[in-house]
């Protein structure tokens, strides 16, 4: 987990797994990106969708597809990356490491707005 600089919203990264795939049978559904072999193994959620499109951008969402994989949730002022099983220190490196990916290539428009004073 690490602490941000700036103002954070709600968001849920992790892998789409079955279950995300039925209930989006059902109308429950993430949100969907551009890249279509991102939208197939991520599942998104946030209750702004508009904040999910302007942290997901082409650059972070290749991040991702690159990066181990790891579920991410933003709260309002920290990013945690999670996965089940130990951690070891390579593990926790990878996790800092896509955090800090993820924080940093968040566009300026964002950082302006969310910036805490």
């Amino acid at each position: 987990m690490l602490r941000a600089n700036l103002a954070l919203k709600p968001l849920i990264i992790r892998a789409e797994n079955l279950f995300d795939k039925l209930a989006g049978a059902f109308g429950f559904d993430d949100i969907d990106f551009e890249s279509a072999e991102f939208s197939r193994r991520f599942m998104v959620k946030s209750p702004d969708r508009r904040w999910a499109y302007d942290v997901l951008h082409k650059r972070t969402m290749q991040l991702l597809l690159d990066s181990p994989r790891f579920s991410i949730e933003f709260d309002p002022r920290h990013v945690i990356a999670w996965r089940s099983g130990r951690f070891r220190l390579p593990d926790l490196e990878a996790a800092i490491a896509l955090i800090d990916g993820i924080l940093d290539a968040l566009p300026e428009y964002v950082r302006q707005q969310r910036e805490v004073v």
